[in-house]
């Protein structure tokens, strides 16, 4: 059995028999990932009254807009705001350094979730 921050035995198997990851790994590479940075916590991003607001990602991750009762659009960026595509439905996958350009008129919400 493996430690919360040690390498599982070698005689613990990887998966079990269904092929799922066995709980000693699912453990360490948990926390190999939570001690690396990766991920993070979710992010509500406030949009605030002007319309369009950009969102500027600083790790890789999704951004899922809720459009609300208003006229929404989100468009995205991955040259730095020279070129911004307007993409359809609310969850955008966005690596680092990309933008996200959301007009609103009403009731939208943004949370990043990162990877």
């Amino acid at each position: 059995m493996a430690t919360d921050n040690n390498l599982p035995q070698t005689s613990q198997p990887l998966v079990d028999q269904n092929g799922n990851l066995t709980y000693p790994w699912v453990n360490f590479l948990a926390n190999l990932l939570g001690s690396t940075g990766v991920g993070g916590d979710v992010q509500s991003i406030a949009l605030g009254i002007v319309s369009p607001f950009t969102f500027k990602a600083t790790q890789a991750g999704k951004l899922v807009v809720e459009l609300g009762g208003g006229t929404a659009a989100v468009a995205l960026s991955r040259d730095g705001g020279s070129t911004f595509y307007t993409l359809p439905g609310q969850i955008f996958p966005m690596r680092n350094q990309d933008l996200a350009q959301i007009s609103f008129t009403a009731g939208a919400t943004a949370t990043f979730w990162p990877d």
